[in-house]
């Protein structure tokens, strides 16, 4: 029996790693071997309407987002080194929610609900403000980016619970009809582990960038450093996010 599930392989991997987590198993080997399930079915969405949707909301509120981070960077009369590498982890932030909305909604089968719609719309005015505390000290950057984080933990256990509604099981049915219910199952729990694990891993970057901005308040280290430390950890977070 074929087991797909191609766009949560690199995802469910990263979390090998990561012993500690609760249910933490080795990754499974996902690969497309059963001839009924034609290549194109894998990559269409479970529900065409609520992913082109959602996906329309995030383009829209992304782009409100965008924007004030290049009124920003425009308001300045000279832009400086801590100014770029702050816009830019600012930027690839925008980008790797962006990226994960437009994947994750392949799997969006429930009827959205009112907080489905204020969690990217709060995502959204976290990153306005986070645009706006580029030109701040770096206390103020680190704390925005880990109230990102706490807002992905919310993100997730709202996906987690949605995803695990009886709706979910019956569309993934019908999808995938010339498959097995061990199939389903499977891709269903695949899913379903998916959520918790990132779930999870939202609450470790939500400590880590606790700590960092602790790190900025408390130390008298000149703002560049602060600067520095605080964007190579949250670079290397994003990086790791959009790879993986």
């Amino acid at each position: 029996m074929a087991n797909i599930c191609p766009l949560f392989v690199p995802l469910y991997s990263l979390y090998s790693f990561l012993p500690f987590l609760p249910n933490s198993k080795k990754p499974i080997k996902w690969h497309i071997g059963n001839k009924k399930s034609k290549l194109k079915k894998n990559h269409e969405p479970l529900s065409p309407y609520i992913a082109e949707t959602y996906n329309t909301l995030m383009s829209v509120v992304q782009g409100v987002a965008l924007g004030a981070l290049f009124f920003v960077i425009s308001s300045e009369k000279e832009l400086n080194s801590l100014l770029f590498i702050k816009s830019l982890v600012a930027l690839l932030l925008m980008a790797l929610i962006w990226h994960r909305y437009a994947v994750h909604n392949q799997f969006s089968v429930w009827k959205l609900t009112a907080v489905d719609t204020l969690i990217p719309i709060f995502f959204a005015s976290l990153q306005v403000f986070l645009a706006l505390t580029i030109t701040k000290k770096t206390v103020c950057f680190s704390s925005m980016l880990a109230l990102h984080a706490f807002c992905g933990i919310v993100a997730y256990l709202n996906t987690h619970i949605s995803w695990n509604k009886n709706e979910s099981l019956t569309l993934l049915r019908e999808h995938y009809d010339s498959e097995d219910e061990s199939f389903h199952l499977k891709f269903f729990n695949c899913i379903d582990s998916f959520q918790k694990h990132s779930m999870w891993f939202m609450g470790i970057i939500a400590f880590v960038m606790v700590a960092v901005s602790l790190f900025n308040y408390s130390t008298e280290y000149s703002e560049f450093t602060k600067t520095l430390v605080t964007s190579a950890i949250a670079l290397a977070i994003i990086i790791l996010a959009l790879y993986f």
